[in-house]
């Protein structure tokens, strides 16, 4: 398994949004891979799939807290299944294409996972269960575009009336 060096430059070649089909073009001149799942989430993962998960992450059935809330979450396992159900998929496409790039990269590389190009929104207990579900396949993402709520113009520094 790759781990993140320090590059000798200071910036990186993304390939943007790329998935399984894609992902070959991109293995000899990019350094940066923006692995797209967003097609995948809400597509049901295979039974075992979710019930290796909800092994792996029963703990969380009892109340817990997460780093930067300032109460415990608490969720049933019925509430992990239904995740499971939503994301899990997309966390084992995003697994797929990861060892596709680790087998075939030459260089060291960062690896985001983006989950952005949806409707549907994703919650901080979702964001939380989506990590744990790449903690648990052993993806080592750099970084995560998560969908949220409102507007984001990437590049756009000020939007208006300059006067």
């Amino acid at each position: 398994m790759r781990q993140l060096k320090v590059l000798a430059a200071p910036y990186f070649v993304d390939a943007d949004h790329i998935n399984r089909n894609t992902v070959a073009d991109f293995l000899e001149f990019s350094d940066f891979f923006t692995v797209d799942v967003a097609g995948s989430i809400g597509k049901k993962p295979d039974g075992q799939d979710v019930a290796g998960f909800l092994k792996f992450y029963e703990r969380y059935t009892e109340p817990f807290m997460i780093p930067g809330f300032s109460e415990k979450v608490s969720v049933s396992k019925n509430v992990i299944e239904e995740i499971a159900g939503q994301f899990l998929a997309s966390v084992l496409e995003a697994e797929t294409i990861y060892r596709m790039i680790d087998d075939k990269c030459p260089k060291d590389y960062a690896l985001e996972l983006s989950m952005n190009e949806t409707v549907r929104t994703q919650t901080p207990v979702h964001l939380f269960f989506i990590l744990a579900a790449v903690a648990w396949r052993g993806i080592p993402l750099d970084t995560i575009a998560p969908k949220f709520t409102g507007r984001l113009n990437k590049g756009v520094e000020y939007i208006g009336d300059l006067e």
